[in-house]
């Protein structure tokens, strides 16, 4: 069912879709089947075509997908757009017909988590009023700088950050199919910290990751690295800091981090101007990309915790000594 469309001018731009589903295996079931198939047709069509997903729960639990619109014959983008939007939403239109019917999700489910979204939107169809149907869908046409393609603008090529962000969905896709995303979560976390931790960005950039999730670290007084390392696994417990420990381990003795993440720490922090080379600005900008590399993966907010607070006990320890 299509819910409606948003209309804008012939300006760089991407093909963009909300599909309204409530269910994270029917999340990622349409990601795999339907919309990264849609994404390698364009592709071979556009020979560049980028793609890009996450979750969101403005207005319903929801996938958002990002498409590079294809050139046309001339250069301009509407009419090969609108053609690449007919043509998915034939797709949308098959897989969700063939989809089982579940119950919808309560409404006030719904409406709570549209409302912890507290008012942030990552497009234009995340501020259009009320709350969408369950299985529905919605078209729409996303800046060129749009979320999330706005990462990177102070770096020196941030078109750069854009295909490894599109490397990462691709690696994201792959796990999803092979039903590996806690995998890939252990992978992410253990190999970006080995990662920061050569170029001595570990500590900068766990804090910042953890203020994000726990805002009340931004106005706690000031603690000591002593005081810290005994509230962090205090936080953690023992089970918690035994298991992690074994991941980083284990992360630790298998050789080199995964292309994506040493390449996106290598396009942040090598390729970056003077602002990018900033400890701060390549945390933040890591930050968003892991986040929504987990939610992409279908890891809800709060099971990011534990990993983040292992994260920053270790920058605050011996990386090669036993944190547990």
């Amino acid at each position: 069912m299509v819910e409606g469309a948003a209309d804008t001018p012939d300006r760089p731009h991407h093909l963009g879709v909300n599909v309204y589903l409530s269910d994270p295996e029917l999340q990622s079931e349409l990601v795999t089947r339907c919309l990264a198939p849609a994404a390698a047709r364009m592709h071979g069509e556009n020979g560049g075509a980028r793609f890009w997903f996450t979750r969101f729960d403005a207005r319903g639990p929801h996938v958002l997908a990002l498409f590079t619109p294809p050139r046309g014959a001339d250069g301009g983008t509407a009419e090969a757009t609108d053609a690449a939007e007919a043509r998915l939403r034939g797709a949308l239109e098959d897989h969700l017909r063939d989809l089982p019917s579940p119950a919808p999700p309560p409404a006030d489910e719904v409406r709570r988590r549209h409302q912890e979204c507290r008012g942030k939107a990552l497009c234009e169809a995340d501020r259009l009023p009320g709350l969408a149907a369950e299985g529905s869908y919605l078209p729409f046409r996303h800046p060129a700088d749009g979320y999330p393609y706005h990462l990177g603008r102070d770096l020196e090529d941030p078109a750069a950050l854009h295909r490894q962000m599109g490397e990462v969905c691709r690696w994201v896709v792959d796990h999803l199919r092979e039903g590996s995303a806690g995998a890939a979560l252990a992978s992410w976390m253990t190999r970006l910290d080995l990662h920061l931790a050569e170029r001595s960005l570990a500590r900068d950039y766990w804090a910042l990751h953890a203020a994000t999730l726990l805002p009340a670290l931004r106005d706690a007084p000031p603690q000591g690295d002593e005081e810290r390392v005994a509230t962090l696994r205090a936080a953690l417990g023992d089970g918690n800091r035994r298991q992690l420990a074994r991941h980083w381990r284990e992360a630790a003795s298998d050789g080199p981090a995964p292309p994506p993440v040493a390449a996106l720490v290598d396009t942040v922090v090598g390729g970056s101007g003077p602002k990018g080379r900033d400890p701060a600005r390549v945390a933040a900008t890591l930050r968003e990309i892991t986040h929504c590399s987990l939610i992409q993966l279908g890891h809800p907010v709060r099971s990011h915790l534990p990993w983040v607070l292992y994260g920053w006990l270790r920058s605050l320890r011996d990386p090669g000594g036993d944190t547990a």
